[in-house]
Order: C-alpha cells, then sequence, then structure tokens
C-alpha cells in the first residue's frame, strides 16, 4: 500500500469513496513524504494537515483528526519510506 493509498483516512473533502477522485489529494503528497523523510514530528505532519484544509482546500476538519492521521503516517514512515 503506498502513501497516496494511506492519505485516504485523512479525507478532509470525504471523496474517498470515489473512484474518480483518487487523485485528489496527490498534490500534497510529495510534501508529506518528504516530512517523513526529515524526520519530523507527528505535530508537524498533523499541523501541516490542519494548514491544508484551511489554506489550500478551504475546508474545515478538526486537529484531533489531523493528529490521528500523523500518528498513522508516522507509524507506517518505514514502510513508506521503502516504498511498500
Amino acid at each position: 500500500m503506498c502513501i497516496r493509498d494511506r492519505f485516504y483516512m485523512w479525507d478532509p473533502l470525504g471523496m474517498s469513496y470515489e473512484p474518480a477522485c483518487r487523485d485528489e489529494y496527490s498534490s500534497y503528497v510529495e510534501k508529506i513524504c518528504q516530512m517523513l523523510i526529515d524526520g519530523r514530528s507527528e505535530q508537524d505532519l498533523a499541523q501541516h494537515l490542519d494548514w491544508l484544509c484551511k489554506n489550500q482546500m478551504e475546508t474545515e476538519t478538526t486537529k484531533q483528526h489531523c493528529l490521528k492521521t500523523a500518528e498513522y503516517l508516522a507509524y507506517c514512515r518505514t514502510w513508506i519510506l521503502q516504498g511498500e
């Protein structure tokens, strides 16, 4: 499972159920991968996800949801960096 697949648990726009929209968050993946490579903290990742929602997507999400997603991405860091 690649990071794009894992990214869909975040899904602030509620589009993960729609196959035609599977690339909706692709433009954000590179920055998140770089943050994972750089060893950034879960808090940093969560803050970035929250910033994306507010400033790029102009939508709301909870900080708790962003933190849970960040924790999951950090947990998967090894597999993500290995391209699994």
